[in-house]
């Protein structure tokens, strides 16, 4: 089973549920172009049994043309980290924060905003 979220800000309003999810997965191309628009794709453990070499995700979400965004404690570390940084985050300090994630393997440091 799968769980399509319409973009990001309804994934981070879900991040206590995701519950036995794998991993969330995106058009990267659609992504690169319009974070703020595009599904993110949920799948629970079950349907990561078949996983596609090539494309290196779960078949189900290679058959949707998705690739990683990251793995859950992943992106539930970055919205932690976001929000203990800047409790007044925006949605572009997420998608930057994601970005600056799955580029660097690290935190985005962040800088305090002039009041």
């Amino acid at each position: 089973m799968h769980w399509p979220f319409s973009d990001l800000v309804s994934l981070i309003r879900a991040r206590h549920s995701f519950g036995r999810m794998e991993g969330f997965y995106v058009n990267l191309a659609s992504w690169e172009t319009s974070p703020l628009s595009t599904a993110v794709y949920g799948f629970q453990f079950d349907d990561a049994e078949e996983f596609d070499e090539e494309a290196g995700v779960p078949k189900v979400a290679a058959d949707l043309g998705l690739r990683t965004l990251l793995v859950v404690s992943n992106l539930e570390d970055v919205v932690l980290d976001t929000l203990v940084s800047d409790s007044q985050a925006r949605l572009e300090d997420y998608i930057e924060a994601v970005n600056y994630y799955r580029e660097f393997d690290s935190f985005k440091p962040f800088k305090p905003r002039a009041g």
